[in-house]
This record gives structure tokens, sequence and C-alpha cells, in this order.
């Protein structure tokens, strides 16, 4: 699940045991302000496979497209990856079976998310997304592995994970069954990867809060970026024995939060954080 906003909140709920040690915390960040923003990228970077620290570019902006069949000379295959947010503005398949639309990226990517831009009429219920090597539209591009099946679409948009993630040249959409039409305006596909891929942990030396101090254990300790799990280490932070102690960094502009990464203390006391709750969001 991904969460908006520009502040992590960790924070202790009364039942818990108080005399907290705040976690060092480390993010993933995999967009900008929030997941209908993420429409709004740049063209595909020379980088082949994998993550190199930006999982904020599209793949498939202005790459060709292919469909089974076109409902009109207005509904066209590239106006899903042309980057008009236009709800108005569709791709469409005309009433067929099993009907499919094939995007070519020109190069093999590692594709972890998805993201669909539907309009308001569009019948997408049981989408089937396929992420491969494989162009046989004998097939209908089922030949290439299955990503994830789209159950019930949210309206505008529908983000989609691969899981694990898919290695291929081309990402193939098709809707099973008898008398079926495709409808798209929009469709993104990104890396999704972990800080040890080269993902830059976003609350690294950024401001910090809690609501109380105790031993030194100042709260900008948790973004040092160090990760010992001993006190003596001098890399933990901590709190007084309160009733609902909290602690948050402020990433300092609205994020997408992919990940959020915990390390605990491994010397003693780690079961202060039982029932710890993590929170992303904008309120202070």
């Amino acid at each position: 699940m991904q969460v908006g906003g520009a502040l992590v909140w960790c924070a202790f709920l009364l039942g818990c045991v108080f005399a907290q040690r705040t976690p060092e915390v480390n993010l993933t960040v995999v967009g900008d302000a929030n997941m209908y923003d993420l429409f709004k990228m740049n063209r595909p970077p020379p980088v082949v496979d994998g993550c190199k620290g930006d999982t904020s570019i599209n793949w498939l902006l202005n790459m060709p497209v292919t469909m089974s069949s076109t409902q009109s000379s207005s509904t066209p295959g590239s106006l899903v990856t042309d980057d008009d947010l236009n709800l108005n503005k569709y791709a469409e398949t005309r009433s067929t079976f099993n009907p499919w639309i094939r995007i070519d990226m020109g190069v093999r990517r590692r594709v972890g998310k998805l993201i669909f831009l539907f309009p308001v009429t569009a019948a997408d219920n049981g989408l089937q997304v396929y992420v491969g090597d494989s162009e046989n539209v004998t097939t209908d591009g089922t030949d290439n592995p299955l990503c994830n099946t789209i159950r019930t679409a949210a309206r505008p948009w529908t983000a989609v994970f691969c899981s694990p993630a898919l290695n291929g040249r081309y990402i193939v959409l098709r809707l099973a069954g008898p008398f079926k039409t495709i409808k798209l305006c929009e469709v993104n596909a990104f890396a999704v990867c972990s800080l040890t891929s080269g993902c830059p942990n976003v609350a690294l030396g950024r401001p910090t809060y809690h609501s109380s101090q105790c031993c030194g254990g100042l709260p900008n300790r948790a973004v040092d970026g160090k990760v010992s799990t001993s006190w003596s280490s001098g890399s933990c932070t901590h709190t007084r024995t309160q009733t609902n102690p909290w602690w948050y960094v402020d990433m300092q502009q609205r994020r997408v939060v992919d990940k959020v990464l915990v390390t605990n203390r491994a010397d003693c006391c780690w079961t202060r954080l039982n029932g710890m709750e993590v929170w992303v969001g904008t309120n202070k």
C-alpha cells in the first residue's frame, strides 16, 4: 500500500509499554505529491532492468501501442501513453471476444507497479495485466507472465502491483470473455525497488521531533543513517515514560511513501515497540 504525505509519525498508544525508545526510521519513496500526480513524469531513462534510484520515471510515455481493434478514429491506442489526463479522451476497443492492448517499452524493463486512469464509463473489472517478452497476437499476450488482475477498479485511477516484479519488453492488457470492451485513458509503469537497490532514503537527515526526551536520546538519531541495534552506539532515540509518546520526521515536501523500515534495539527492551503505529500525512 502507498500513502501520500510530508510527515511520518510513530506513536505508542495507551496500553503499550511507555518506557519507549523511538526507532530508527528509513523511507523509500516512489513518487511525488500524490498518486494522481504520478502521471506527470518524464521520458524513460536509459537504464534497462532494475532500479537506479528513481522510481518516479514512467517508462510508457509516448511508447507505441497496438490494440486488438479500435472503436473509432477518435479512440486510438496512442491515447494511453500520451500523458493526457483528460477523462473524456481514451483509447477504446470494439466489443469483441478477449480484447487486448499491448504497449511496447522498446527494451526489457523490470516492472513492479502500474497506474491506470479509467474513464467513468469504463467496465474494466477483470482486466488482466501481463508483462513479458512475447508479442504473439494469437495468444492475446497470455503467454507472458500474469502481473495481476484488476478485480474492482477505483475511479479515476487504479494502482496495480506485480509481486514479484516482472521482466519484459511488453505490457499486455486483456479483458477475457465475449462482448468485452476496453476503455482506458492512461497507463503508466514504474519500477518498485528497495533501499538496497539504490532508492533514496528521504527521511535521512530531515527535521525530527518527539513528545519528550530521555537519556540523551535525541530524535534526529533515528534518521542519521546508522542502523546499529545497540543503545551504546549513540544512534537510538528515547522518550520519557509517558502516555501516548510519539516521534515524527518532516520530509519537507509531500511524498508517496511505499515503505518504512524500522530498526529496533537488539541489546534489550525490543518489546517496547510492540503496538507502535505509523502514520503518513500532512498534519503535524
